[in-house]
């Protein structure tokens, strides 16, 4: 179990790094959101470009960073730039949160899996939303209780996602759009406005399907 009493993010990634060891556990982006960060992006597991001690191919940045290079990392990027989202905002982390040298999530990965998210959501007190990405990071967030928050279900940005699902992939950014503070405030613009005479268009809220 993680030191209960973690209150900040350097103290809850110090935790993990002492708990996985010898398995690399990516730090924040520092140029993203702090504690008082809205939006949580939750991913499925760190790839190898998280990691500064790999032995073969380009060293890691460390980080779990939209800065990545590595086409994850520039369409998250590019995404969040589209879907308008300031980087202040958010916090990008991975459900598991460490990199074993593999993609395969294994048993021993989940085992502690939902404890630490649990921290992680108990850290980030003025969080609003939280957006899972991809259909793993959806599947393992069952186990989560995300009733206090509104919840956006996306695809994954890779490229293997945008090899199978090309026009999908494309409409990510509309996805996230709705992870947006100026989103949540149209909402409310439309549902204190007098609707006699409007015409509107309808869409979804993939996080809680509820339709306007």
């Amino acid at each position: 179990m993680l030191n209960q009493y973690a209150t900040t993010l350097r103290e809850f990634h110090a935790c993990l790094k002492r708990k996985h060891a010898p398995a690399f556990v990516p730090e924040f982006e520092p140029k993203n959101g702090d504690e008082s960060a809205t939006i949580l992006f939750l991913f499925e597991k760190p790839g190898p470009m998280t990691d500064p001690n790999k032995k073969k191919g380009k060293k890691g940045s460390g980080k779990i960073s939209q800065y990545n290079d590595d086409p994850t990392a520039r369409a998250t990027k590019r995404f969040l730039e589209e879907a308008g989202i300031d980087q202040k905002n958010i916090i990008l982390w991975n459900y598991i949160s460490s990199w074993n040298g593999t993609r395969k999530i294994t048993t021993e990965d989940k085992k502690h899996a939902k404890d630490e998210t649990e921290q992680l959501l108990a850290i980030l007190q003025n969080l609003k939303t939280v957006v899972l990405v991809g259909r793993e990071a959806q599947k393992l967030a069952k186990q989560l209780d995300l009733s206090r928050y509104k919840v956006i279900r996306s695809l994954h940005p890779s490229p293997l996602v945008r090899a199978s699902y090309p026009d999908k992939w494309k409409k990510i950014p509309d996805e996230w759009k709705m992870a947006s503070p100026r989103a949540a405030g149209f909402k409310a613009l439309i549902a204190s406005a007098p609707l006699e005479g409007i015409e509107l268009n309808r869409y979804r809220d993939f996080g809680r399907n509820i339709a306007l």
